[in-house]
């Protein structure tokens, strides 16, 4: 474990300074390039405020990175600022570097700044297994992700803040937490190869969303989701408990491709919709083909997923509150949408709606404030709704 590790190093040892001034970024993958050399250790990072003007930072399998209170990362050119490897390595499936925890410090991507508006991620993962990120706030990401977990097996975010965002143009659908798949170097540009391999066994945690106040910023589009897909590869057990999602103007969780997924204990205030389950379609910008190339333009079932025991509140109406969308050629098979509270939903919209969904439950939600209908459903079978209170 990346705890018992005895071997630690610090990145003023290696020459960081922590002024704010100084382009930190250079001894900063020196201390990174030391653990590596040593197959693994802690790198600390004191208080104090790094510029990062030479980016992306990479980080390596057996790392535990961990900025101690007081640390601050800025990011001083438009770049991502940190992946996990190298652009020329060549590690498919989950065999690249992992086994890595990041954790603690705010990272401004100050993406508000004269010439920092570029689209740029905070933090890019692919190829990897068992990672963890925790204790983070990312603010003021511009055009793409705060965290995209790009094929990772055994990921996961805890406690972390995801705080304003900028629209790079045509970029009003990205999500604070991507969770993506090896699909082309369009859909991660990290690293090869582009085996499609998607991501499985991944938990968001206690996390918030939202705005960070920074002039020129808003709140992000889309709390966690997925906005690509690749027929016959899903995203597998994916559980997002206990956040809070507050003034997302679409939705806080997009659940586009996924299979076997949880939402559960999480609260969402003011936002354009809640949750929405999706059959993989040609949408948001992307395509849908085969491994081999082929464009399908079509869809695949999704199965298995359940939203539970959530609150949703003061919803202003860009889609239904609870929302699951399957489609001719691929439906949403095995859902229950039991426990939730819905308060409140603006423009007509609806509090649940299921199409073309199989083997459905909706039960025991309190449902009130709607505009629309309290429950809808169409084009679906095997539908039991009761114990609900409208």
């Amino acid at each position: 474990m990346l705890e018992r590790l005895s071997e630690s190093v610090t990145v003023t040892s290696h020459g960081a300074v922590g002024d704010g001034v100084t382009d930190d970024a250079p001894a900063i993958q020196a201390a990174l390039n030391t653990v590596k050399k040593l197959s693994g250790a802690w790198v600390i990072v004191p208080p104090g405020t790094y510029l990062l003007a030479s980016l992306p930072l990479r980080i390596y399998r057996n790392t535990r990175l961990t900025l101690l209170p007081g640390a601050r990362f800025v990011r001083g050119i438009a770049e991502t600022m940190l992946l996990n490897g190298d652009r020329d390595q060549g590690f498919g499936g989950y065999t690249g570097h992992g086994n890595i925890t990041i954790e603690g410090g705010v990272w401004d991507c100050q993406g508000a700044a004269p010439g920092l508006s570029a689209a740029a991620m905070c933090i890019s993962i692919g190829h990897a297994r068992d990672i963890t990120i925790r204790d983070l706030e990312i603010r003021d990401v511009a055009g793409y992700h705060a965290i995209e977990l790009n094929s990772t097996k055994r990921g996961t975010v805890d406690t972390c803040r995801f705080l304003g965002y900028v629209d790079t143009g045509e970029r009003d659908f990205s999500e604070a937490v991507q969770v993506d798949l090896a699909k082309s170097s369009g859909v991660f540009g990290g690293f090869g190869p582009y085996d499609h391999v998607a991501c499985e066994d991944i938990t968001i945690r206690t996390c918030y969303f939202g705005a960070s106040g920074t002039a020129g910023t808003t709140a992000w589009p889309r709390g966690i989701g997925s906005h690509s897909a690749t027929i016959t590869r899903w995203h597998r057990r994916i559980k997002i408990i206990g956040c809070t999602f507050e003034d997302i103007p679409q939705y806080g969780v997009s659940a586009y491709n996924w299979e076997d997924t949880t939402v559960t204990a999480c609260t969402f205030q003011g936002c354009g919709s809640g949750e929405r389950l999706r059959a993989v379609i040609l949408t948001d910008k992307e395509d849908t083909k085969t491994p081999d190339g082929t464009q399908t333009n079509a869809s695949q079932d999704m199965r298995d997923a359940a939203v539970t025991g959530n609150i949703f509140r003061g919803g202003t109406g860009y889609d239904d509150v609870i929302t699951a969308l399957g489609e001719t050629s691929g439906l949403i098979l095995n859902l229950a949408v039991t426990g939730n509270t819905l308060d409140g939903n603006a423009k007509g919209q609806n509090g649940i709606r299921v199409q073309r969904t199989s083997r459905a439950t909706i039960g025991l939600n309190v449902i009130t404030n709607i505009t629309g209908t309290g429950i809808s459903a169409g084009d679906s079978g095997n539908l039991t709704v009761t114990g609900n209170q409208l």
